[in-house]
């Protein structure tokens, strides 16, 4: 994991962001997510899956994880929920993004980093 460290990352929408990484229960215990939704996060995960269907509450518990997860790992640019003090507002986010962001915080997968400085290449001439 790289907790406290940020990375450049190149979003499934094209674009690229710097993102911080967070964990559940940092979120929780700021209440930045419900301790509610938390304990709910296995039935989340199973319909996640396959396993089960997704009623109305569970999408909603979702979004909810979704956008804490955005809000929280985005460093630049900077999401807020409405697009405050020049911030990207939420809604803006493409959904596929978001996503994303959850699956690379719960290490679901390794995110595609993008190069911050030129790579220089060397050669070795005989």
């Amino acid at each position: 994991m790289w907790y406290g460290k940020t990375k450049k990352i190149k979003l499934p929408s094209g674009f690229t962001a710097t993102l911080k990484n967070a964990d559940l229960l940092t979120l929780g215990s700021r209440g930045v997510i419900p301790i509610a939704i938390i304990s709910s996060m296995q039935k989340l995960s199973n319909m996640a899956d396959g396993k089960s269907q997704m009623d109305e509450e569970s999408f909603s518990q979702l979004v909810q994880i979704v956008n804490a997860y955005t809000i929280a790992c985005f460093v630049d640019p900077k999401v807020t929920e409405n697009g405050e003090g020049g911030s990207v507002s939420l809604s803006d986010v493409p959904f596929i993004d978001k996503l994303y962001v959850l699956q690379i915080s719960m290490g679901q997968v390794v995110p595609e980093e993008v190069a911050t400085e030129p790579t220089v290449a060397s050669f070795r001439i005989e």
